[in-house]
C-alpha cells in the first residue's frame, strides 16, 4: 500500500471515530444534566486536520499534480471550509487567505427534547455563515474525498 492510501485510509477511520461521537452525550444526574460535547468537537478536529492533510500526502507522493488536485479542490466550497477548520484547529490563529478565520464549534442543545427522553444534544460548527451539524461537515467532507478519488482514478483499496 502507498503513504498516501495509508493516510487516506487513516483519514477514514478519522471519520468513522469522529461520527461515531458526532451526536455529543447527554445524560440525567442527581444535580441536574450532564451534557458532553467535547469529544465529539476533538473527533471532528482530528479528522478535519487528517483530511486536509491528505492534499500534501497526494502531492507528496507525486500521486496528483498540485494544480490539477487544486483545481479538482476548487470545485468543492467545503475544501475552503476544510482548510479553516484544519488550519484553526492546529494553529489557532489562521494568517493565510481563510473562508472564516473566526469559525466556531459548540453543542446545540434542546432541553424539551431531553426533557421528552431524547438526545437533544446536536453539535455543530458555524464557518462561512453557514451553520452546519457536525455530522453533516463531516459527510460533506468525506463526500469530496470520495469525488476526487473517483475523478483521478485511484485505487483506495486495501492490498
Amino acid at each position: 500500500m502507498e503513504k498516501w492510501q495509508q493516510h487516506y485510509h487513516a483519514m477514514k477511520r478519522w471519520k468513522v471515530r469522529a461520527l461515531s461521537v458526532a451526536i455529543g452525550k447527554v445524560e440525567k444526574a442527581e444535580n441536574g444534566w450532564i451534557i458532553e460535547g467535547t469529544e465529539a468537537d476533538d473527533f471532528a478536529k482530528a479528522y478535519f486536520v487528517w483530511a486536509h492533510s491528505m492534499r500534501d500526502w497526494f502531492i507528496k507522493t507525486g500521486t496528483v499534480e498540485r494544480t490539477r488536485l487544486d483545481q479538482l479542490l476548487g470545485n468543492f466550497g467545503q475544501w475552503k471550509n476544510v482548510r479553516d477548520l484544519a488550519n484553526k484547529s492546529k494553529h489557532a490563529v489562521i494568517t493565510s487567505a481563510s473562508i472564516d478565520p473566526n469559525w466556531n464549534s459548540g453543542v446545540k442543545i434542546d432541553l424539551n427534547a431531553m426533557l421528552r427522553g431524547e438526545m437533544g444534544v446536536e453539535p455543530y460548527v458555524s464557518i462561512g455563515g453557514r451553520y452546519m451539524k457536525l455530522v453533516d461537515a463531516i459527510l460533506e467532507t468525506d463526500s469530496m474525498w470520495d469525488e476526487i478519488v473517483q475523478e483521478l482514478e485511484l485505487d483506495v483499496s486495501v492490498q
